[in-house]
């Protein structure tokens, strides 16, 4: 079958889940965020980064795995799941209104290390988010990418927190490496935590 094909689980091969009746059942939590959703429209890796925030909220057990099991979702986007309305097959295109579960009681983001060897300065690491911005795929519209520290090695070295749904369409590059999901800023004292970023929408390329 050919196409964008993903797969959301309720917990890594290694972990057991509660099941149903619990209250940190997968499938009562899937249900509860579905309905969030209230007919809006949104994408498989949005759901996906909801049902993690749902984990730091302490309504599930383990956290959700998502994986994409097609190359196509890094070009074509995430599969945007909606409504069938008026008898139509088909599925408009993800609308711009961000958080189609509502606001988040948590924020967790993705931190990763980033290896690149063409950027040497902390405003050459900014034009580098603005780029990476520019060329999200279609259904990642929110933006919150921000570089925390920044270190010279044999190539650059880049810490940068994301979204969990940007950090999905990137997490095939090598260039990229997960190291954790933090729910909050440095907490070293005197230190900001953020060097810049590119927050809010994400900027298309003109096409």
């Amino acid at each position: 079958m050919r196409g964008t094909k993903e797969l959301l689980a309720a917990c890594a091969i290694d972990r057991t889940i509660p099941g149903a009746g619990h209250p940190g059942c997968f499938t009562r939590v899937l249900v509860e965020t579905l309905a969030r959703a209230n007919g809006r429209q949104f994408t498989v890796a949005q759901l996906h980064g909801a049902m993690t925030r749902a984990f730091y909220e302490n309504e599930l057990t383990t956290t959700p795995v998502h994986v994409e099991l097609s190359a196509e979702m890094v070009t074509k986007g995430s599969i945007v799941l909606a409504p069938l309305r008026n008898g139509s097959t088909t599925v408009a295109p993800p609308q711009k209104a961000t958080g189609p579960f509502g606001a988040p009681k948590s924020n967790p983001k993705v931190l990763i290390s980033v290896h690149l060897s063409d950027v040497q300065s902390p405003p050459s690491a900014q034009q580098w988010i603005q780029w990476l911005a520019s060329h999200m795929p279609s259904g990642v519209e929110e933006m919150q990418i921000e570089l925390v520290g920044f270190y010279h090695a044999s190539s650059s070295v880049l810490l940068v927190t994301m979204p969990v749904e940007v950090w999905t369409v990137l997490r095939g590059d090598p260039a990229y490496v997960f190291i954790a999901i933090v729910n909050s800023a440095n907490m070293i004292p005197g230190s900001t935590g953020f060097f810049g970023g590119v927050r809010g929408p994400a900027v298309r390329n003109p096409r």
